[in-house]
């Protein structure tokens, strides 16, 4: 092959790339993975070390009960700064974050929101906060640790109901 017609090749691949490129969806991501998540999921787990798979499966019943009961919920576990994201610095305060995760979800969930992190409840509806709800929580102990949170959150479910 020629000098010339391998940079006919190239010219005519650079072509293709950049029509395909041109017709690709964007994609647009949000800050933190919960709301990736939760947009088509009732649970976020952890981004690492993950609960014990049968308190999963007691929270995904837990979950489960309050839709049966009419009072769908969702519910994030937050073990970590890894599991915001872009927005690391929301770790520690499940308040705010309730409140933030809240009003990403608020266009295609309706029901309450449930934010587990070693710091403590975190819940809200549409983006803002649920004070009565929260403090129901509040007595609930949070113990170390992926598995610690799952209880927490199973708990914490059926105060809420």
């Amino acid at each position: 092959m020629t000098a010339r017609s391998r940079a006919a090749v190239v010219a005519l691949f650079t072509l293709i790339v950049s029509i395909a490129a041109a017709g690709a969806p964007v994609a647009h991501a949000d800050a933190d993975p919960p709301s990736d998540v939760l947009f088509q999921q009732d649970i976020y787990l952890p981004y690492g070390p993950k609960p014990q798979a049968v308190l999963v499966t007691k929270l995904r019943g837990a979950v489960a009960a309050t839709k049966g009961a009419h009072r769908p919920v969702k519910v994030a576990l937050i073990a970590s700064r890894l599991d915001l994201g872009g927005v690391p610095t929301l770790f520690g305060k499940p308040t705010l974050y309730a409140r933030f995760l809240g009003a990403e979800l608020q266009f295609v969930f309706h029901g309450t929101l449930l934010v587990v992190m070693p710091q403590g409840f975190g819940v809200s509806r549409g983006g803002r906060e649920l004070r009565s709800a929260e403090a129901s929580a509040r007595s609930v102990r949070i113990e170390q640790g992926p598995d610690g949170l799952a209880r927490a959150a199973i708990a914490a479910l059926h105060r809420l109901r």
